[in-house]
């Protein structure tokens, strides 16, 4: 099968004036504390290739033989000419550059967020960026008693706060999304599993383990406003897990084999919130995964895999954080990463 795309810039169908001067496509699918980006690199040796302007709207569809399906929108970053021999590459992401307003959506706020919830939060952010929201019911309702935006901008703090609870942030569409942690589905309850056999990888890896294997749980330190004291909440880790996702955060406590966030919480019911959150996300990091196959639009981060055909302790279940799509002279490639589910 022939990979084949077709890339709009600003409304305009450009593909047929890049296709035979393409070097290289990239694109990113993921639910870091990243926004997905786009990459295309093109031969412009006769020099007529037009630069696109910072912020302008860039879609792309891929498919095989002309069936062809909508991958992402993209706002322009910045674009990089070099040689020889002359080409031109341009950056592109899928979060919004400006608000509804024109400001810089990057620009730092700083804001005090109380008595309200997460939801209420996302639609607030939401549409002052000019955008729709679609947040997962399990996460709209995480009632929110104090929360401070000090100096950062709308989406980073949007990000940090989602984390917090067990969600994730992604642009996708011209929308954003907000969704649940290892849930393997979208906002609306839909699942997102896809299956992978041993045949089709091109190559794969499995790690498991860790420093932290000896963890049993996770303790969340909040204020009580009432007496004054300072309480915390507990939530036990259901396996051992790797360190490596926290080994930037400090280890406030180890001879019970409990981890401690540095930062309190804002309430009892926030931080119950929180330390159930971690847990899981420690237990997941016991295991990781790296596999590499031909192009498919089926897996996407935030969903899962399922593998067969491969050994004990490899098939079954596996949750997607990140997914990577090249196009190339070798044909369209992607390298799916992620965790235990």
């Amino acid at each position: 099968m022939t990979p084949t795309f077709k890339l709009t810039v600003s409304g305009n169908d450009i593909t047929s004036d890049v296709s035979g001067r393409l070097v290289q496509m990239e694109w990113t699918d993921g639910v870091e504390e990243k926004s997905d980006v786009f990459t295309v690199t093109l031969h412009d040796a006769d020099n007529r290739l037009a630069v696109p302007k910072k912020g302008a709207k860039i879609e792309l569809a891929v498919g095989y033989n002309g069936a062809l399906q909508k991958v992402g929108s993209y706002s322009v970053d910045e674009a990089e000419i070099d040689g020889p021999p002359d080409k031109l590459t341009v950056r592109a992401s899928a979060a919004p550059f400006v608000d509804s307003a024109g400001k810089s959506a990057t620009a730092r706020k700083s804001k005090s967020w109380e008595d309200t919830t997460l939801g209420e939060i996302v639609q607030s952010i939401a549409g002052q960026l000019g955008v729709s929201a679609a947040i997962d019911s399990s996460l709209s309702s995480v009632q929110i008693t104090n929360e401070q935006q000090v100096d950062e901008s709308d989406t980073n703090f949007l990000l940090r706060l989602a984390r917090r609870f067990g969600g994730y942030v992604k642009f996708a569409q011209g929308r954003m999304v907000v969704a649940e942690e290892g849930s393997g589905k979208g906002t609306g309850g839909t699942s997102l599993t896809a299956t992978i056999t041993k045949q089709q990888c091109t190559s794969w890896r499995v790690s498991s383990g860790g420093k932290a294997e000896g963890l049993k749980k996770v303790k969340v330190r909040y204020h009580d406003y009432q007496t004054g004291e300072t309480k915390s909440v507990e939530a036990e880790i259901e396996k051992p897990a790797s360190a490596a996702e926290f080994s930037d955060v400090p280890w406030l406590a180890s001879n019970e084999n409990t981890f401690t966030p540095p930062a309190p919480a804002a309430s009892e019911p926030e931080a119950k919130a929180i330390a159930k959150t971690t847990a899981k996300r420690i237990a997941r990091a016991t295991r990781s995964f790296e596999i590499t196959l031909p192009g498919r639009l089926d897996i996407v981060a935030g969903g899962k895999i399922n593998l067969t055909g491969f050994r004990e302790g490899v098939n079954g279940n596996w949750l997607v954080k990140s997914v990577r799509h090249r196009i190339d002279s070798g044909g369209w490639s992607m390298t799916v990463s992620g965790e235990g589910a």
